[in-house]
């Protein structure tokens, strides 16, 4: 069953660069853990491609690779999300997202749903900022997987189909780390 959905979502995510508008990112991912979580390193990259279905609606799948420095431990994460967009001035568009997907780990398999809402403020014609909430968790009783996450992002576009950014998420719940993002953003 793990095989069918890698091969049902690695099939999608290769007919995705075919659309047209269609947007990736490639990601190094770092997690530093606090509270319950002290003590944990973890590194990881994540792939993203999407495309647009409306000028305002995208469509996204992600696939994510993380280690634990520590224990060697990994987990992949595939998910599929649908992101709204509602610009509300030239210098402020809101967003709202959710995503469902499966994360695959050394001990358990489970699925999770997340919804993420915030807003995007252009600083200049290169930089914009990126401010969100990301509420996630478990599909099954049984799995304890629910986190709150603040999400903000700097971003720099190198050029009208390409951008750098630099991103903080600061996890509570279930797991409390704190994340750093680093990335090359695409369109094509």
């Amino acid at each position: 069953m793990k095989m069918m959905k890698v091969a049902v979502l690695a099939a999608a995510m290769s007919a995705l660069p075919a659309m047209a508008d269609g947007f990736g990112s490639i990601e190094y991912n770092f997690r530093d853990g606090y509270g319950d979580n002290d003590g944990t390193r973890v590194n990881g990259y994540s792939l993203n491609l999407g495309t647009y279905l409306t000028e305002t609606t995208s469509v996204d799948i992600s696939s994510k690779f993380r280690q634990d420095n520590t224990t060697s431990d990994t987990n992949t994460r595939l998910e599929v999300g649908l992101t709204q967009y509602v610009p509300l001035t030239s210098w402020l568009k809101l967003y709202g997202r959710g995503g469902v997907g499966t994360r695959f780990d050394n001990n358990d398999d489970f699925n999770y749903f997340s919804v993420e809402g915030g807003a995007v403020v252009p600083l200049s014609q290169n930089w914009s900022v990126k401010v969100g909430y990301r509420y996630r968790d478990s599909m099954e009783q049984d799995i304890e997987y629910q986190t709150d996450t603040i999400r903000t992002s700097l971003t720099y576009a190198v050029s009208k189909n390409a951008s750098l950014f630099l991103g903080y998420d600061r996890y509570s719940g279930d797991t409390n780390v704190n994340g750093v993002n680093l990335g090359y953003a695409f369109k094509f």
